[in-house]
C-alpha cells in the first residue's frame, strides 16, 4: 500500500521581515495497489475471509464499485451509488478484519453487484 503525504504549511512576513507561521495541514492519502485480479481475489475472500491484505480488500471493493469516501484513522470508508449502506475497513498491521471481508461479501451480494466491466 502506498501513503502519499501532502504538506501545507502558509506563513506570513511582517514589514518588518519575520514569518509567521500561520497554519500547518498534512493531508494523509492511501493508494491500495494490488496486482491480484478481482476475480481472483474475490475467489480468495468467498474461501477464506481471514488473512486477506487490506489493499487486496480494497481492491475488490473498489471493483464492485465502491469508492474511498472518507479516511478517519485506521477506519476507510466507501460507498456505492446504488447502495444505501456504508462499508467501514480497517487497516490492522496490513490485514483486513475478517468480519468486514464478510460485510462486504453480504453487500455484494445483497445488492446483487457485480464486478467492474461484467455482467
Amino acid at each position: 500500500m502506498l501513503k502519499k503525504r501532502n504538506r501545507l504549511r502558509l506563513s506570513l512576513i511582517d514589514p518588518k521581515g519575520t514569518s509567521f507561521r500561520v497554519a500547518e495541514q498534512e493531508d494523509s492519502v492511501v493508494a491500495p495497489k494490488t496486482l491480484m485480479h478481482p476475480r481472483k481475489l474475490l475467489q480468495k475472500a468467498l474461501a477464506s475471509p481471514n488473512n486477506l491484505r487490506f489493499a487486496d480488500v480494497c481492491g475488490l471493493a473498489e471493483a464492485f464499485g465502491f469508492r474511498l469516501s472518507r479516511t478517519s484513522g485506521s477506519h476507510h470508508v466507501f460507498v456505492h451509488a446504488d447502495v444505501r449502506e456504508l462499508l467501514n475497513l480497517q487497516d490492522v498491521h496490513g490485514k483486513a478484519k475478517p468480519y468486514q471481508v464478510r460485510q462486504l461479501l453480504q453487500l455484494v451480494e445483497r445488492y446483487n453487484l457485480s464486478l467492474g466491466g461484467e455482467k
